[in-house]
C-alpha cells in the first residue's frame, strides 16, 4: 500500500458517491467522509472511506443489489459485529462502512477525523 500526496480532488469524489448511493437508497442514509482522505494536507492511501447511518441496520439487506450496480461488493459485517462493509476496488477505489443509529463505531469514525484535523491546524 502507498501514501499519496493529498489530493483536492478527493473530496469530490467522496460527494459524487454520496450522491450516487443516496439517490438508489429507498431508506434514510446519511454518508460521512472519513480516514485519511477526508483531512486536508494529509497523505494518505487513495482510497475514499466513507460512513453510512442507518436507522436500523438491518434495513442495509435491501441496499446490497442497488449499491452492487454501482461497482461496490457488499462483504458483510467483514470481522466487526453490527456493520455493513461495502467495497468500490475500481474508479475511484471506497470503501463504504454502515452502521446503525447508535452504534459506538460512528462516534469512534468521525471523532478521528476531528482529532486529525484539529491536529493538522
Amino acid at each position: 500500500m502507498y501514501l499519496h500526496q493529498h489530493n483536492s480532488n478527493w473530496k469530490n469524489q467522496f460527494n459524487q458517491q454520496k450522491k450516487r448511493l443516496i439517490s438508489l437508497a429507498q431508506i434514510q442514509l446519511s454518508i460521512h467522509h472519513i480516514g485519511s482522505t477526508a483531512v486536508v494536507g494529509l497523505s494518505a492511501k487513495n482510497c475514499i472511506d466513507m460512513l453510512g447511518v442507518v436507522e436500523d441496520i438491518k434495513t442495509v439487506n435491501s441496499l446490497s443489489l442497488p449499491i452492487s450496480q454501482l461497482g461496490y461488493e457488499s462483504r458483510g459485517a467483514y470481522g466487526i459485529a453490527g456493520r455493513r462493509y461495502f467495497s468500490k476496488p475500481t474508479g475511484p477505489k471506497c470503501h463504504l462502512h454502515v452502521f446503525g443509529q447508535g452504534d459506538p463505531n460512528i462516534e469512534k469514525h468521525l471523532t478521528y477525523v476531528g482529532v486529525i484535523t484539529a491536529v493538522r491546524n
